[in-house]
């Protein structure tokens, strides 16, 4: 139970609702949002379903995590926009780097050549100071 909270916990931080769901429930609901038919075939068993309204990268990452810790949950699948991706390919999906993720590393990537550009304007003049220094202590010599 203990373990449960944690995760519910985890997952609220994310703004994720988290509900365990009996299967005919799910069956309606998803025909209801017109989900694929795919989505039918993981609804056997205990069924728990994470609504994650954005950053579905964060949820899987958690619920894959918490599953490593408590073998007791297991990942069956997940519905991502209109795709339905098994469990393989929801755990290659978690690895995937977030949306502020890419964000950032766009923006350092945009970000080099101004940089670059910075530094190599800033080293002009000091070579200058240097090449002076240089030379007025080899005269002084």
């Amino acid at each position: 139970m203990e373990q449960i909270t944690n995760l519910r916990n985890q997952l609220r931080a994310k703004d994720v609702r988290y509900k365990v769901i009996k299967n005919n429930f799910a069956r309606i609901a998803f025909e209801q949002l017109a989900a694929p038919s795919g989505v039918a075939d993981y609804l056997v068993g205990p069924t728990a379903v994470a609504i994650a309204p954005r950053d579905s990268n964060e949820v899987a990452k958690i619920l894959l995590g918490f599953a490593q810790e408590a073998p007791a949950l297991q990942v069956k699948g997940a519905l991502i926009g209109d795709a339905v991706y098994n469990a393989q390919e929801t755990e290659a999906f978690s690895k995937l780097p977030g949306r502020l993720e890419l964000i950032s590393m766009l923006l350092s990537v945009l970000n080099g050549p101004a940089r670059n550009l910075a530094g190599a304007l800033n080293d002009m003049p000091a070579r200058l100071v240097r090449t002076v220094k240089a030379v007025g202590e080899k005269k002084a010599g």
